[in-house]
């Protein structure tokens, strides 16, 4: 048996080692290749498989005979099989591909040199673009240069990365931008001066028209408004606003004409200065007491650099500072003080039209104050009228000196004293007496009542007889040391002397007291002497009145009394009414009536005496009755 199967089993070996030789020229991972390799495989597993049967028919075990044929070798055979129709497959489509190759071949054979024509063409035209693209690109960013250039983009360059004549176009293009672009910046700086030199131009116009507005405003003010308070106010805010300065103030000389006292300023520093009764001595020692002082003006454009200068700490933002006499009639009114936060603030058109402005403001100022004057000369005229009635009504002294500390009190004085005199024969004063006493501020020292000798007068018989005023008791020479000393012990600064006179006669005097110094107005001192005459009169009036009340009263309680004693009927009686009417309409607090006995005894000339022996209590009133 085994003789039998060694020939098929050589054949096969000779069939496989034919089949590995041909598939050795195919590529590793070819799927022809591939196949074979499966088809040695599968036929190597069949030829084991005769390892198998041969011993199993020996031993006669022919059921595994029977199982590796029928099972094992026909599952193989399939395989095989199948893997040779896979082969034989491939190999047909390999050849059918090879045929189809081979034709594809002949075909181009016959294309090919079409294609090496259009290849040729085409090279030929991408030259020519490549030759055209190379003149027109430099020439299409000259343009787009161009076109920014004139669009205003000054600021654009050609790249230079050519040496040839394109290059040398661009380094021109070049240069011409830059010189374009010199020239524009240029006429810009040019045109930026111009236009700011035109603007400042335009700024002092407007500036100037601003100081022409003003000035007129304030002629209109100077011929509208105789408020003075107003009038500062308004002229003040019209510096302030047309200006545009950090400070704007106006200082009045007072009555002494030692003071620059502040009047009007602007913002919150300015009211706070006014509250504060600010004011600068007419003296070397700010620019606004230099001002009043010289009558000249005084300006300094670096604060630092003026020694005179008084710097307040309410401004402390000034660095410029100009002061203008407000002069009339070559009298010194005031001072117009502006100030500045920048150096170098006044120029010659500030400083002309401040100056044209405090001309005005002196007018102004001296305009109003005369209308004040005026007004308050026509005002006091129905005080006059108003109080001369209340005195011509008056029925008693009281009321008489009612009026005159409610005359005293409207005219701004902070207390007044009336004193009465007694006159001897020759109607000169001898005692004064206190009528009434009045302090707006205090608790007066003197009290009405208060009698006192003449010699105790704070003043001389001839000040007391005349109408005079005191601005500051401490400075005034004329006020004798006496009064000085007094007046200064009772607070008293300034006073006006105002005498009542009845005839030639000076019958009393009212003063009128202030608290701190200043001048009566020449106003209220023409009111006090208007006013004099009638108070004058109007005392000595209510003075007769009363004297005439009172006689008039005694006479009354007289015959009242001499009524009732001419009904008594007897003496006890008539005893006891004298009692009784003297205790009421007197107002004792007890009355009695003593009765003397009288005997008459000769002396020793033989003449006869009369003594009194004893007295007698014979009606009492709030006694009992003693007998």
């Amino acid at each position: 048996m085994t003789q039998i199967l060694e020939p098929s089993r050589a054949r096969v070996a000779d069939a496989q080692a034919e089949l590995e030789a041909a598939s050795q020229d195919l590529p590793r991972n070819d799927v022809v290749r591939l196949e074979i390799a499966q088809i040695l495989l599968r036929t190597r597993h069949m030829d084991s498989y005769a390892d198998l049967i041969l011993p199993a028919a020996q031993a006669g075990n022919w059921d595994n005979v029977l199982y590796y044929q029928t099972q094992l070798r026909s599952d193989y055979e399939l395989r095989v099989v199948a893997s040779v129709q896979n082969v034989q497959a491939l190999t047909e489509q390999r050849q059918r591909d090879a045929l189809d190759d081979a034709e594809t071949v002949r075909r181009l054979a016959i294309i090919i040199p079409t294609g090496l024509s259009i290849v040729a063409l085409l090279v030929a035209a991408i030259t020519v673009f490549a030759i055209v693209r190379g003149i027109a690109e430099p020439v299409d960013r000259l343009v787009e240069a161009a076109t920014l250039l004139a669009a205003g983009n000054l600021e654009k360059r050609v790249p230079i990365d050519r040496g040839d004549e394109f290059g040398e176009i661009a380094i021109a293009f070049n240069e011409m931008s830059r010189r374009l672009q010199r020239l524009y910046e240029e006429l810009e700086e040019i045109v930026a001066e111009r236009t700011q030199a035109l603007q400042e131009a335009n700024l002092a116009l407007q500036r100037r028209a601003g100081q022409l507005e003003a000035s007129a405003e304030v002629a209109r003010s100077v011929a509208s408004i105789f408020q003075l308070d107003q009038l500062l106010r308004q002229i003040v805010d019209l510096i302030y606003n047309k200006f545009g300065f950090y400070h704007a103030g106006i200082f009045l000389i007072d009555e002494t004409g030692q003071w620059a006292v502040l009047r009007e300023a602007t913002g919150e520093a300015g009211a706070q200065m006014k509250d504060s009764g600010h004011q600068l001595l007419v003296a070397e020692t700010s620019m606004v007491g230099w001002t009043a002082l010289h009558h000249r003006p005084r300006i300094t454009q670096h604060v630092g650099e003026d020694e005179v200068r008084y710097a307040h700490p309410l401004l402390p933002d000034t660095r410029s500072e100009m002061c203008l006499p407000l002069m009339f009639g070559g009298q010194i009114l005031g001072v117009l003080n502006v100030q500045s936060t920048e150096e170098d603030a006044f120029d010659d058109n500030d400083i002309r039209a401040l100056q044209s402005m405090a001309d005005q403001i002196a007018i102004a100022i001296d305009n109003a104050r005369r209308l004040s004057e005026e007004t308050s000369l026509l005002e006091a005229t129905s005080p006059i009228f108003r109080i001369g009635r209340r005195l011509t009504t008056a029925t008693s002294v009281d009321d008489v000196a009612d009026s005159i500390v409610d005359s005293v009190s409207e005219t701004g004085a902070d207390g007044c004293v009336l004193i009465e005199f007694e006159l001897d024969p020759e109607g000169v004063p001898e005692t004064l007496s206190y009528l009434r006493v009045w302090r707006r501020d205090r608790e007066p020292v003197f009290q009405p009542g208060l009698r006192l000798s003449m010699e105790h007068s704070p003043f001389p018989l001839e000040l007391i007889g005349t109408l005079w005023t005191s601005a500051d008791i401490r400075t005034d020479d004329s006020i004798p040391e006496s009064a000085r000393q007094v007046f200064e012990e009772t607070g008293v600064r300034a006073l006006a002397n105002i005498p009542l006179r009845s005839g030639e006669k000076v019958i009393g005097q009212v003063v009128a007291l202030r608290s701190v110094p200043g001048r009566f107005s020449d106003t209220t001192m023409r009111f006090y002497e208007a006013w004099s005459d009638q108070v004058a009169v109007a005392l000595e009036r209510a003075r007769l009145a009363d004297q005439t009340q009172q006689r008039a009263e005694h006479e009354r309680i007289i015959r009242h009394i001499s009524d009732q004693m001419q009904r008594a009927t007897d003496v006890e009686s008539l005893m006891r009414v004298a009692v009784d009417e003297l205790h009421k309409e007197l107002g004792t607090s007890r009355g009695f009536v003593r009765l003397g006995i009288t005997d008459l005894q000769p002396d020793g000339n033989g003449r006869e005496n009369s003594s009194t022996e004893h007295a007698d209590i014979r009606e009492g009133s709030g006694l009992d009755s003693t007998g």
